[in-house]
């Protein structure tokens, strides 16, 4: 089926759309907690939580016996079963996110990516980067990336190029500098990465603000006789909503531009 929009609408489904306060999302390690129920059987990934419990934290566990005293642990979504008794003490986000690198450490499989711990999950299409910090040894936040099958124009991007989906960085993360961390690793992964078209203030603050400081970055408008910008610590855009797409890259050579438009860019 085909649909007929006109050039206003166009317009408006098109731009980057800037958002004000922040985006809520889900704390990382549930997302890990529901990938590591995914891969892995239940036994263990009872073992490996009592492991943790007794072995990390060194709380003594009180088994029950029959089925009527089972209880749920809480440490999953879903609620996953197990035979024992967690003191509620072990069930806060601190505690929580720590299981989830513990977890994460011990089934899948992690690397190391601008000083950070990461899982990468393929998926139909992209892929998703779950990050750790190494020293706190927690999961702290998440970027998932696509394919990005956009016209340019005059510009001709990489093939190893992708727009990000979703990004987040859990509450207690942000501030300190690792939400740049995890941008940064994921660019240096790929040839090139853009922007959402859907961004909230803190997200724009990072592709305007912080990754000019660090990386190439350009802006690509909505006006197709408006030229290409290359964003610098310095660089002022006045209307966001006039931007396409934001992209940032370790190595602008790859970029092919016509050459009436290459000097502006």
């Amino acid at each position: 089926m085909k649909y007929i929009v006109t050039e206003e609408q166009y317009k408006l489904i098109s731009e980057i759309n800037i958002q004000q306060g922040t985006w809520d999302i889900t704390d990382s390690y549930v997302d890990i907690f529901t990938i590591v129920k995914e891969r892995v059987n239940e036994k263990n990934i009872k073992n490996a939580v009592k492991d943790y419990i007794k072995n990390e934290l060194g709380y003594k566990l009180t088994k029950f016996k029959g089925s009527d005293a089972k209880k749920y642990t809480e440490l999953f979504p879903d609620n996953f079963e197990g035979d024992y008794d967690i003191p509620s003490e072990l069930k806060t986000k601190d505690v929580l996110s720590n299981l989830a690198y513990y977890l994460a450490k011990k089934f899948l499989r992690i690397k190391q990516m601008n000083g950070l711990d990461c899982f990468i999950e393929q998926r139909a299409g992209g892929r998703q980067y779950f990050f750790f910090d190494e020293e706190l040894e927690q999961s702290i936040g998440s970027i998932s990336i696509r394919r990005i099958s956009e016209y340019f124009g005059d510009i001709k991007f990489p093939r190893d190029s992708w727009a990000v989906s979703t990004s987040g960085l859990d509450k207690e993360s942000k501030g300190t500098g690792l939400g740049k961390q995890m941008y940064l690793a994921v660019i240096n992964d790929v040839d090139v990465l853009f922007s959402d078209n859907f961004l909230y203030l803190d997200s724009l603050n990072i592709w305007v603000n912080v990754l000019p400081n660090y990386v190439y970055v350009g802006a690509i408008f909505n006006n197709t006789d408006k030229k290409p910008k290359r964003l610098s610590p310095k660089t002022k855009i006045l209307n966001h909503e006039e931007v396409k797409r934001y992209f940032a890259t370790k190595r602008p050579e790859l970029i092919k531009v016509k050459k009436e438009v290459e000097n502006d860019y």
